[in-house]
């Protein structure tokens, strides 16, 4: 059964929680080394995902073009980007950071394996990384996958903080414009087995990526890994998931898992839909696991990200049995109404708005809160999934979600 039954939270109590992650982000920023850049450009590309989504007016006229894949790469690279990226003096390392930036928060659907070729590319010749920090080729090459992993993680964990306030209506707090920490470069070249190679497999991701089974347990790189980090890295490596391939930024993916255990669900219970929220933990008394899952499907829907659209498909057939009495039609084309305004490029804040509207107006700002939070899990978890791979739907899982969401228009 999804019915939750003990009170749940109020919504001062749920902004509590929502306002104490974005702390933390910017404590992250500040504290947290990251694997290949330093502190100063980590905060940069944080600021540069928040910029991105409003402020530039070049993303936001081909936005309006529609979702052409083709030469998406020179596109959006010959777009003149604003606001300026002033964390370097060097054109290459601000031209590779921006392109990759603003594409993935303005233009996920243009996004390929030839785009993901070309941004790897453009990263090796950026100059971010010093030509004496990988003694080898297969280093460098592990430590440019890194760089990519690294930009795109903490532009995921930005843009979904910043999604989250936007669709609440409220002002995110100021990031922090640099940071002290230098980067802990672990080569993961060195964690490898020496008889194993990277996986690069299309049905998976065609990004790289390794298996748990790959790592040598007795390499001296692992430990300039905290534990969190060690544990984000064993945990990610064997899910089979576009995601996997994001492994290589093991710190940042672990503040990843925060935010999807406070803003969706904890990891515990990701995989049990079937279970009632925490009413601890939730404004229960507005919003089911339902109503989440709902919001997740047509965040992934509107990116075509068929990934994350068949996992939360999968948790919502989960969630639907059992359902509440009180889930209604007309509140389930609310809630994807909101996700659609919130993913829609470029993004306008009146749609949003009246979304927004609506939604408390027939039901809460208890509920309101809690889909926000939603929308900024899902806008992160595409931003990752999507770029890095489109594993596509099974034919069994795409006629099964039609039977299921006959009615809901955005998600299929």
């Amino acid at each position: 059964m999804t019915r939750n039954q003990a009170p749940g939270l109020s919504e001062s109590d749920r902004l509590k929680d929502i306002e104490g992650l974005a702390r933390e982000f910017n404590e992250h920023l500040l504290e947290t080394p990251g694997n290949v850049m330093n502190g100063h450009l980590r905060c940069a590309v944080a600021q540069c995902a928040r910029s991105a989504l409003q402020d530039c007016e070049g993303c936001q006229i081909l936005s309006k073009d529609g979702p052409s894949r083709e030469k998406a790469f020179r596109i959006i690279a010959n777009l003149e980007h604003q606001p300026a990226f002033t964390a370097s003096n060097d054109s290459h390392v601000s031209e590779a950071i921006v392109n990759l930036v603003h594409a993935l928060v303005n233009h996920q659907t243009k996004l390929d394996n030839e785009w993901y070729l070309s941004t790897i590319v453009s990263l090796r010749n950026s100059r971010i990384l010093p030509s004496d920090i990988a003694h080898t080729p297969q280093a460098r090459q592990f430590m440019i996958w890194s760089l990519f992993c690294e930009i795109c993680v903490l532009t995921a964990i930005s843009h979904g903080v910043h999604m989250t306030y936007l669709v609440m209506g409220r002002e995110a707090p100021a990031l922090p414009r640099t940071s002290n920490t230098e980067p802990q470069l672990v080569d993961f070249n060195a964690i490898k087995r020496s008889d194993r190679d990277v996986h690069q497999n299309d049905g998976v991701a065609f990004a790289p990526y390794l298996r748990s089974s790959d790592v040598d347990i007795n390499s001296l790189e692992l430990g300039k890994l905290s534990p969190q980090a060690f544990q984000a890295l064993r945990h990610n490596m064997d899910i089979y998931s576009p995601y996997v391939s994001m492994i290589f930024a093991p710190a940042d993916l672990d503040f990843m898992d925060l935010m999807t255990d406070i803003f969706y669900v904890p990891q515990s219970s990701v995989g049990r839909p079937h279970v009632a929220l925490d009413p601890t933990s939730r404004c229960t008394d507005h919003v089911t696991r339902h109503d989440l899952e709902v919001v997740g499907v047509a965040i992934a829907a509107a990116y075509r990200c068929d990934y994350s659209r068949s996992l939360h498909g999968s948790r919502l057939l989960g969630a639907k049995d059992g359902n509440d009495t009180n889930h209604k039609q007309h509140k389930d084309e609310i809630l994807q109404r909101l996700a659609k305004a919130a993913s829609c490029r470029p993004l306008d804040m009146a749609q949003v708005e009246a979304a927004r509207n609506e939604l408390v107006a027939d039901y809460s700002r208890e509920l309101l809160i809690e889909a926000a939070g939603m929308i900024g899990v899902a806008e992160a978890e595409t931003k990752l999934s999507g770029p890095t791979g489109q594993k596509p739907l099974t034919q069994k899982t795409q006629s099964c979600m039609k039977c299921f969401f006959g009615c809901f228009k955005l998600c299929c």
